[in-house]
This record gives C-alpha cells, sequence and structure tokens, in this order.
C-alpha cells in the first residue's frame, strides 16, 4: 500500500471549499456523468461525507498511481491537516463542477485554472502527527522542500518508513486509527451454545436447561433421601402410595 501526500497550502482558497468542506452526494449528482455517480455510490458505501480535489496534465504521473481505499495525507504548509481515503479520480472538461465548488473563484477569470482532473476523498481525520518534517524524516526525505505539489510514495517506500518509525501500521505511522470499510469489515462469528449439563441439587424447586436450540424445565423427584432432577419430559406421575413411600422414607 502506498500513501500519497498533497500540498493544499494556505495561499490557496480551494481547499477551504473541498477539503474543509464536505459535499452529499445529492448535492454532487447534477455536476457529474451517470457512470462516475455510479462509481462514486459504491465506493463511498453509505458515507454521507465526500471530499473533493482537483489536478491538472502536470499532476496526473503521481495521481494515476494512487489506488483505492490508499490514504491521502493533506499538507498546509509545515502543518499536517488531515488524512482520507482516496477513492478515484476522473477526466473531464466540463468546467460546471469546479464552478460548483468554486475553485479559483476569487482569481481573475484569465488567471483561473482548469482542473480537468477531479479525485474523490473519504473518511477524513484529524492525525496525531501534524509536523510535516516528521514526515520526511520518515521517509528519509532531506530536503525541507520535498513536498510540492503532490507525493506519491510507493511501497517500498512505505515499508521504510515503518522501519524507520518503529511502526507496526500504515495507520500508526500516519496517527490515525483504522476504519474498515463494507468490503474490509469481518464477518462476527456467530457463537456456539454449549448444552448445559444435568446437575444434582438439593432444596431446588425448578431448573432450566438448554440442549441445543430446545429449552426444557427439569423437576425434582423424590428418590428416597436423595433429590435428583430429570428433565420434566421424562417424569412419571406418582401414585398416592409411592408419594408416601419416599416421603418418610420406607
Amino acid at each position: 500500500m502506498g500513501v500519497y501526500f498533497i500540498a493544499a497550502g494556505q495561499v490557496s482558497q480551494n481547499r477551504y471549499k473541498s477539503l474543509e468542506k464536505s459535499f452529499r452526494l445529492e448535492e454532487l449528482e447534477r455536476y457529474l456523468p451517470e457512470h462516475v455517480l455510479n462509481k462514486l455510490k459504491k465506493s463511498i458505501q453509505g458515507d454521507k461525507k465526500v471530499y473533493l480535489w482537483g489536478a491538472n496534465e502536470g499532476s496526473i504521473k503521481q495521481l494515476r498511481q494512487v489506488k483505492e481505499n490508499e490514504y491521502v495525507v493533506d499538507v498546509k504548509n509545515k502543518e499536517v491537516m488531515y488524512v482520507f481515503r482516496f477513492c478515484f479520480y476522473y477526466r473531464t472538461n466540463d468546467t460546471r463542477l469546479q464552478s460548483f465548488i468554486g475553485w479559483d473563484q476569487e482569481k481573475p477569470v484569465h488567471e483561473r485554472r482548469p482542473y480537468h482532473f477531479v479525485y474523490f476523498l473519504k473518511e477524513r481525520q484529524i492525525p496525531i502527527h501534524k509536523d510535516k518534517s516528521y514526515f520526511g524524516r520518515a521517509f528519509g526525505v532531506n530536503n525541507p522542500n520535498w513536498l510540492v505539489g503532490q507525493r506519491y510514495f510507493v511501497d517500498n517506500e512505505v515499508k521504510n518508513a515503518l522501519h524507520r518509525t518503529n511502526s507496526k501500521s500504515m495507520e500508526e505511522l500516519l496517527g490515525v486509527t483504522e476504519r474498515f470499510t463494507k468490503k474490509e469489515k469481518p464477518h462476527k462469528q456467530k457463537r456456539k451454545v454449549t448444552p448445559a449439563r444435568n446437575v444434582n441439587v438439593h432444596n431446588q424447586k425448578s431448573n432450566i436447561s438448554r440442549v441445543g436450540n430446545k429449552v426444557e424445565e427439569t423437576v425434582p423427584k423424590f428418590d428416597a433421601h436423595k433429590i435428583t432432577y430429570y428433565p420434566a419430559s421424562r417424569r412419571k406421575p406418582l401414585t398416592f402410595w409411592q408419594w408416601l413411600k419416599s416421603l418418610f422414607g420406607f
């Protein structure tokens, strides 16, 4: 599993429009092609919050390496803001979604950049590790300007980072908690019902025992000076003389 870092600095106001802010599917559906909308519904699997980010041609080499459900780390200048899960990206020439979100809206028209690649994010978390330099050391990057635009670290680089930080998992490395998607969520094992043993007791009127899926009530049967419990289905009625004999012990 790789990890994708994006630099959404304070200079750009776009981060407040689609990373700080979330969207519902109902808000986006009119701006998305039907096949993209259907794919997004399957990807988020009932999650009500969707986040978006845009990229241009210069970012596609890194972006196309990111796989579904891999982590995306949002960095604002020197501070790590959020960690997301990646859904997917798609290419578009339609600017209606960009206009709806408001990317580059504050800029003059001639300075607005078209974002032909739009990708969707989910499951936003605030990480424990907030310092960008921590991840620079973890991934063995000495240059303080190691993140310009975006950067994808492949599996081997992640393994080395886990070793350097003595982390046992990707979640520990990033400082987040693990969340299961519907596909990843383990199935609960059914508990087996162990049949209860028949026990001999004294001075007790009745007892309930479970045998398989059948519940039986046991009642005391007098036998000389001791009481033995038998299932009610096996008990035979006593005659008056048998009852007297068992009562007085003769």
